[in-house]
């Protein structure tokens, strides 16, 4: 599986961030984050890890690592959008070209996740 996109919104340093890759990129080699200190590096590698866990491994976490930006910003807002990889993943059902992922987490004063499995055949999106 591929990470294709990633919308942070205020999480700790990040205002508002979108890294996506293009579309005939595959999601395959090296990606180097580089930045400041205090510029939300730890955040982003945080935040990606958080939405590839299950929800029972993140009831388990604090969240304190995702502390809102500032305490004016009531929601903070955080999108990954994973595609399968037919050469190296397992899941026959998925590997399709138009299926796809999307872990969606809404922190307001906790947490909320939602994971979605999104069909672009059929213009379907299931909440799992």
């Amino acid at each position: 599986m591929h990470i294709r996109r990633i919308e942070i919104e205020n999480i700790r340093a990040i205002k508002h961030l979108i890294w996506e890759l293009p579309e005939e990129q595959n999601g395959a080699g090296w990606h180097v984050i580089l930045g400041d200190n205090g510029s939300g590096k730890t955040s982003f590698i945080r935040s990606i890890a958080y939405s590839l866990l299950s929800p029972s491994e993140r009831s388990r976490l604090p969240m304190s690592g995702f502390q809102l930006r500032n305490k004016k910003s009531a929601q903070s807002k955080l999108v990954v959008r994973v595609e399968a990889d037919p050469q190296n993943d397992f899941y026959e059902n998925f590997t399709d070209e138009g299926y796809f992922f999307e872990s969606q987490t809404s922190i307001l004063d906790g947490s909320e996740v939602f994971l979605f499995f999104h069909d672009a055949h059929n213009s379907q999106t299931i909440p799992i």
